[in-house]
């Protein structure tokens, strides 16, 4: 008898939720534009490099920032991470550099995340 893991996300959404990450391990990350980005991060503890995949919820194409939320809030890894070395280097579109990063406050923070519900209103699943 077959059970499955009721915490586990069906195998369908896991292969749709890894797309980006195998897109940018083969090189084909820029298929995403501005829509997610991959940050090379080395860990504060062991010294490995780590890539995480993230969601973009700003991107201003004239200084290049993008904004991106931790889901996980300030205790992420790879947030952390960051935090600790100052520095990663980050893959979006068609560019590769090394980035610099900052805390948005919270009502700038409230702002963008605002502006990315509107846009993305009609993607969203319409409820009952």
């Amino acid at each position: 008898m077959t059970t499955s893991n009721p915490k586990r996300p069906p195998r369908p959404l896991v292969v749709l939720f890894g797309l980006p990450r195998h897109l940018y391990r083969h090189g084909w990350g820029w298929v995403l534009g501005h829509r997610f980005l991959q940050l090379t991060h080395t860990g504060r503890s062991s010294g490995r490099t780590y890539q995480t995949i993230l969601e973009v919820v700003h991107y201003d194409p004239d200084s290049q920032e993008a904004t991106v939320l931790s889901g996980f809030g300030p205790g992420a890894d790879w947030l952390r991470n960051v935090q600790a070395n100052g520095r990663a280097e980050v893959s979006i579109g068609r560019s590769s550099f090394t980035a610099t990063h900052r805390v948005v406050p919270v009502e700038e923070a409230m702002a963008v995340f605002a502006a990315y519900e509107r846009r993305n209103r009609s993607r969203a699943p319409k409820s009952a």
